[in-house]
């Protein structure tokens, strides 16, 4: 290995160690929150990685204009090439999932083998397009797989990002379609929290082509008849879902409500590529193995598939507006501290009894993400024009511990709500994506809007702290504050997940100080 590739090579590792630091600070925001320091540290390894990439192209330039008398690819040869194997390293640490129940598992939704993907595939390979593709030749490529091991499912999702995605984007933009393959954190047109996301267009923030969730090969089996394996779980009706009835259902509720057809499975060594058929049917393809299948490799598997849903990945099932059946309720019950005040009960949901904005709707500010989760506009349970506040227990572990919290806020402020707070209209769990349906209150208040509505927002947290509630996070970030909301000239407190409840509280005279240190 020469120095430039050495230098390459210690950039990719840097940014891989930044990257786990900072996906450990997010997932404890989401969770808890951070400190201040844990702000700046956050902030910090942002940063950093924005430099770290900066120094990966200018090495990986460097190395493609010294490639002369390098491998030549053909389109053929680079999507014929063999995708490598990996070894795991032993790790203490373990992946852990949320634990809310995906019920009603066996309503609106219907799984069944794709018996005709190889067919198709064939076919794919014999298009007039395709076949001349294959015999052309691609220029300045510069092409090297991660072969380090993994030990977690973010090494999993970064080796399947650089082996899968790399080559798959030079193939695409040979095709005429320039692409990416990303984490979705921080992109507001992607509903929930894939692991990754294929965007289609030159721009990083251009239309979604396809969602992709990540298991690791020594935790997730592969299973030649997963539909037979699926039913078989479901009909023993165990009170935790097994990992198959779980991965299916995420991988599902990723593709249904970021209205894509198609969508993709994989631990890296073996792959299951799946298609929403008709009102709520998922077709799933075998796991098809690093090796291929029959006489097409893992990435000619790979490029069929991203291919069709460039052409029709679009797709909205024909559920029609959100009905009102009668729902299954588990009432939920504590034992202490504020819990002891919930009577909101949690209600059990399917995909055709909610409707979220469409990801054209999305480019226009109808969703943003917070600590926990994305607040998107829709309508559920027969009311419309509302915001929807999702958290995903198939990424947050506490995901039900935190709704419950904020639940059981809202029912003990509930004679605030509507004026002070925004109207609660009920808990919910879609398939394991937990909700808080609430009142749409405007947008959050500029720092340069503060003063004019200063008595306001004094007196709504006053009140709220009379009633013996501690917000905890009333502070401004990036020029707004983005809990207390304007909408005409009401002000309306949001967001109480991390909330305490506390007597003799005096919030406002935090945030005022706060204020005046900015100044």
């Amino acid at each position: 290995m020469d120095l430039n590739h050495k230098k390459l090579e210690a950039v990719e590792q840097q940014i891989e160690d930044f990257e786990k630091r900072k996906s450990i600070l997010i997932k404890k925001k989401r969770r808890e929150g951070l400190s201040s320091d844990e702000e700046v540290d956050l902030e910090d390894c942002i940063n950093k990685l924005a430099e770290l990439k900066k120094k990966e192209i200018k090495w990986m330039d460097i190395i493609k204009s010294n490639s002369q008398g390098g491998k030549k690819w053909t389109f053929k040869t680079l999507v014929q090439e063999k995708v490598p194997d990996l070894n795991k390293y032993e790790t203490t640490t373990s992946n852990r999932t949320g634990t809310v129940s995906t019920y009603p598992r066996e309503c609106g939704r219907s799984f069944k083998d794709w018996d005709t993907f190889y067919q198709e595939l064939a076919a794919f390979y014999h298009e007039e397009k395709i076949v001349k593709a294959m015999e052309s030749e691609l220029q300045n490529v510069e092409f090297a797989f991660n072969k380090k091991p993994c030990g977690s499912e973010k090494e999993v999702e970064h080796r399947t990002l650089t082996n899968f995605g790399s080559p798959l984007e030079i193939l695409l933009q040979a095709l005429g379609i320039p692409s990416l393959f990303k984490d979705p954190q921080g992109d507001n047109q992607v509903l929930f929290n894939p692991d990754i996301v294929w965007k289609i267009g030159p721009e990083l923030n251009n239309n979604l082509g396809l969602v992709i969730e990540v298991k690791t090969w020594w935790d997730f089996d592969a299973i030649d008849h997963i539909v037979d394996q699926y039913h078989e779980d479901v009909d023993k009706k165990k009170d935790q879902d097994t990992k198959i009835v779980k991965a299916l259902q995420q991988i599902y509720g990723y593709m249904s409500y970021n209205y894509m057809r198609y969508g993709i499975l994989t631990t890296y060594k073996h792959t299951y590529f799946l298609r929403r058929m008709g009102k709520s049917t998922l077709a799933i393809s075998k796991p098809i193995p690093l090796d291929g299948i029959h006489d097409y490799s893992i990435l000619q598997c790979w490029l069929f598939v991203l291919c069709k849903s460039h052409q029709e990945g679009f797709y909205s099932s024909p559920a029609g507006h959100p009905s009102q059946p009668t729902f299954k309720t588990e009432t939920i019950t504590f034992t202490n501290d504020i819990y002891e005040t919930v009577k909101y009960n949690l209600v059990h949901i399917n995909s055709s009894q909610i409707h979220f904005a469409d990801l054209i709707e999305r480019k226009y500010g109808v969703m943003s993400r917070g600590a926990c989760g994305a607040v998107i506009s829709g309508s559920i349970y027969g009311y419309d024009n509302i915001k929807l506040k999702t958290v995903d227990s198939f990424n947050i572990p506490k995901a039900l511990e935190i709704c419950q919290k904020e639940t059981a806020i809202y029912h003990k402020l509930e004679n605030l709500q509507g004026r002070i707070i925004p109207r609660f209209f009920g808990f919910f769990n879609l398939h394991g994506i937990l909700i808080l349906a609430l009142e749409d209150c405007g947008t959050p208040l500029k720092d340069t809007e503060f003063d004019a509505y200063q008595e306001k927002v004094d007196a709504a947290i006053k009140e709220i702290n009379s009633y013996g509630v501690k917000h905890a996070d009333l502070e401004s970030r990036s020029q707004v504050y983005p809990n207390i909301l304007l909408k005409g000239n009401c002000i309306r407190i949001i967001d109480f997940h991390i909330s305490e409840e506390i007597h003799g509280v005096d919030e406002m005279e935090s945030v005022n100080k706060k204020r005046k240190l900015r100044k």
